[in-house]
């Protein structure tokens, strides 16, 4: 279930943190942090996953020196962070920080023993749905910039290290040859479901089954575990309208 705490606006960077963090071990997960305006009500909304368990300590960076307008800028500053220091990011977004709007990013440092999936790891019989094409256009990424319809990008269920962003596709009935693509978002019904870490089958498929909400608060209408742009279905010749079409995959990290 999805739980959403206001920030008070005005709090200072410091008091920040510490509230969230605190948020944490009450509510679940921090998933989210918005200062637009969520159901045109709410300002700096935290959002909560009261099914998650932390798994990593929070990390939240600020970024005052950079314009709010200027969303390529903080992106790169943000990929160069989690290269230097081996952070996920979980999301970011313009913030009221000390009565002023700054860029602020919530990210998780890689705890002892947790490793990044390494080549050969994915899914096998995993069902793909269609995202980033015709009205979706112009998606933003939770990586930063947007989903590139006519680029080989997936979104996959849980946030992953630059370096690790890489996999291969290709069709579950063994027709075609593997596609190379990118990773370049976190979906499509869930956020943090790495079911490729776990051995488990994607959280999706019982949520439909069961008609249960899933981690973005809908209940799922299909098993969907990883998104594929209109390039990839279109070069593994799954045919149909755009954006309605789905195909049962294998996908592997490289």
């Amino acid at each position: 279930m999805i739980q959403t705490f206001t920030v008070d606006l005005g709090i200072s960077f410091d008091d920040l943190k510490t509230l969230l963090s605190d948020r944490e071990n009450d509510f679940g997960t921090l998933i989210q942090f918005v200062k637009e305006p969520v159901n045109g009500t709410l300002e700096n909304a935290a959002l909560f996953d009261s099914a998650a368990v932390a798994s990593s300590p929070l990390v939240l960076q600020q970024f005052p020196n950079i314009d709010t307008s200027d969303e390529m800028d903080v992106a790169n500053n943000i990929l160069t962070l989690q290269e230097q220091q081996g952070l996920i990011l979980t999301s970011y977004a313009v913030a009221s920080i000390g009565n002023a709007d700054h860029w602020i990013a919530i990210l998780r440092q890689l705890t002892t023993g947790q490793t990044p999936p390494g080549p050969g790891i994915g899914g096998s019989n995993i069902v793909a749905s269609e995202f980033g094409g015709g009205s979706d256009f112009p998606m933003k990424s939770a990586y930063g910039g947007i989903v590139d319809p006519n680029a080989p990008q997936v979104a996959l269920p849980g946030r992953l290290l630059p370096q690790n962003r890489n996999v291969q596709v290709r069709r579950s009935d063994g027709q075609g040859s593997w596609i190379a693509c990118k990773v370049n978002d976190v979906g499509p019904w869930n956020v943090d479901d790495p079911y490729w870490t776990t051995g488990r089958r994607p959280a999706a498929e019982s949520e439909r089954r069961n008609g249960t909400r899933a981690q973005n608060g809908l209940v799922p209408t299909n098993d969907a575990a990883i998104d594929l742009t209109p390039a990839v279905m279109v070069a593994l010749g799954v045919q149909g309208p755009l954006n309605t079409r789905t195909t049962t995959v294998d996908w592997q990290f490289v």
